[in-house]
Parts: structure tokens; C-alpha cells; sequence
């Protein structure tokens, strides 16, 4: 007789979450005041290795477990999170008409005139507030696709302060230019979905995320699949 298959048990809230965040490990938050940078990695004291990439079996296991219980058996591309994981684009209510702040801008915007967002209608932008003199070292632009998806552009200059980036090379699957890069498709419970892209320069962490399912577009009258995806990160000349 065949032993009894093991039923794969749904993730709580908090394993969703922590299963999300240890899988989209491109994704880290800028340091801020509130917030300090992670500590020196190694190398000479005090020095940062700023991008690093690391196998999934040098996590401890209880990670690793999080990790393979979020994601799709069938597809490593596409994992389970939570509705409140980090990356959900914010309200459209929550971005501003332009690149103002009391701060200052650590991060230079690149320029999109020949780049397939120019094809589309810029929503907003979204960074964080800041006090006067305090650095702002990400943004996002927020844009509407012609069939209304929403697109975001975020860029993080992780080459500001003591932050650094850290890459689970298994996630690597795609590459944007010369950079590898990692392409995801996260869903959460409502049945929501994003797609998202995220890859590094020197200096730069760029992530794009689309709320529709690049493997699986909604009945569109363009195939805005992987391909459109990948083409829309080169076009930025990164």
C-alpha cells in the first residue's frame, strides 16, 4: 500500500509574511534614522559587502521551511504571501504630483523619455518623508499601463550609508542586461496578484511590480507577458 500523501498545510499570517520576505530578499527596506543599516558582513571592520549572493541552504532550516512552504511546487517563480506583505503598491490616495520634499534626495530618478514607461500615464510618485536635511534615498513612480494596470518603478540607491542587498541565488531567473535578476509572481489570499522584477547595478536596486499575472495576463489586447516584462526593465539602459 502506498503511504498516505502528506497534505501541505496552509501558511498562517505571520509564516505568509516571514515566507514572503525571506523569499523576496531583493527587496530590503532603506536604512533610515529610525531604521539603521544592517552591520558589516565581513571583509575589513566596519566594510559592507553591498550585494551579495547567497544559497537558500545557508539559511537556517526553520527559514528554508518558510521559504519551500510558501512557495509553488510546480513553479519557483510563484509564491503564496499575505495581503499585508511588503510591495503592494500604495493607494493611488497616498502619491504625490512630483518629486518634492524638505529633505534631500540621495537618489538621482532615471530618465524614461526613451524607455517603455514613456508609453504609459505617470500616476504619482511615493517616497518617504523627510525632515529637513534628512537624505531620501528611494522613490517610486507609479504609472497607468494603456490597458490600466497599475506599473510601479521603485529605485533604492543601496550604495547610500551602510545597506547592503543580499540575493538568494536559487531565485535567480532572469537577467536585465548584465544583471541577474529575479522575477516573481505573488499571490495573496483575496486572489490578488502581482508580478514583480527586481535586479541590481553597482550602486542601485530597481524593482518593477505590476499587479497583473505576466504568466497569465487578463484578457488583454496586448500579450503583456514575461517577455514585456524583461523588454521594460532593458529599455531603462541599466
Amino acid at each position: 500500500m502506498d503511504a498516505p500523501r502528506r497534505r501541505r498545510q496552509p501558511l498562517t499570517r505571520a509564516a505568509a509574511a516571514l515566507a514572503a520576505a525571506l523569499a523576496l530578499l531583493t527587496m530590503p527596506l532603506a536604512p533610515t534614522a529610525e531604521r539603521p543599516a544592517p552591520p558589516a558582513s565581513g571583509g575589513r571592520a566596519g566594510e559592507v559587502q553591498r550585494l551579495s549572493f547567497i544559497s537558500v541552504r545557508q539559511l537556517p532550516p526553520a527559514l528554508r521551511r518558510s521559504i519551500d512552504a510558501a512557495r509553488d511546487p510546480h513553479d519557483a517563480a510563484r509564491t503564496r504571501v499575505a495581503e499585508d506583505t511588503p510591495g503592494w503598491p500604495v493607494d493611488a490616495a497616498a502619491l504625490k504630483a512630483g518629486a518634492s520634499t524638505a529633505g534631500r534626495f540621495e537618489i538621482t530618478p532615471r530618465d524614461l523619455a526613451a524607455s517603455g514607461f514613456a508609453e504609459m500615464r505617470l500616476l504619482g510618485w511615493h517616497f518617504d518623508d523627510a525632515r529637513a536635511g534628512e537624505a531620501v534615498v528611494w522613490l517610486e513612480r507609479h504609472f497607468a499601463r494603456r490597458d490600466g494596470a497599475t506599473v510601479v518603478l521603485r529605485e533604492w540607491n543601496y550604495g547610500y550609508g551602510n545597506a547592503a542587498v543580499v540575493v538568494l541565488r536559487e531565485r535567480v531567473n532572469a537577467r536585465v542586461g548584465a544583471h541577474p535578476a529575479v522575477l516573481s509572481i505573488d499571490t495573496a489570499p483575496s486572489g490578488r496578484v502581482r508580478s514583480t522584477l527586481t535586479w541590481q547595478d553597482a550602486a542601485t536596486d530597481y524593482r518593477i511590480t505590476v499587479l497583473d499575472d505576466v504568466d497569465r495576463p487578463a484578457g488583454r489586447s496586448q500579450r503583456y507577458d514575461r517577455q514585456w516584462l524583461l523588454g521594460l526593465a532593458r529599455s531603462l539602459g541599466s
